[in-house]
């Protein structure tokens, strides 16, 4: 998404950045069709380049797993199983007895679009005993 939107490439940038949020379903479709339409304003009103700072800075955060097993606190990580954005597998297994929570067949949209299972995961989780 960094290197179409760098080109200049901003629809086909904005419409990347869908299909990874949205894998599947009618929400995909529609999605990529606004970010066609409007996806260089989507990336910032007055400079679309303010977008790819974002995009950049995420994509070359220092994170390093080996910090993840100083983590001492009971931990929940939730996601979409087929998140490209977030390492939601190797964050579990890097924080000494995490839990994990995957929803199957969701991608970075998984909390908008699983919101009331998301929140009786989340008081569950409050509520377990540890």
């Amino acid at each position: 998404m960094g290197d179409l939107a760098r080109q200049g490439k901003w629809r086909k940038a904005g419409v990347f950045m869908v299909t990874t949020i949205y894998p599947k379903g009618l929400k995909k479709y529609f999605f990529m069709l606004f970010m066609w339409l409007f996806g260089k304003s989507m990336f910032g009103v007055s400079d679309p380049s303010d977008g790819l700072v974002e995009v950049e800075a995420e994509v070359n955060h220092d994170f390093t797993f080996e910090q993840l097993a100083e983590i001492k606190v009971p931990t929940l990580v939730i996601g979409g199983e087929e998140d490209k954005f977030y390492l939601n597998r190797e964050t579990a297994e890097g924080i000494p007895n995490a839990k994990l929570i995957l929803y199957e067949g969701f991608g970075h949209n998984a909390f908008d679009d699983n919101k009331r299972q998301f929140q009786a995961d989340i008081l569950s989780f409050l509520k377990e005993d540890v």
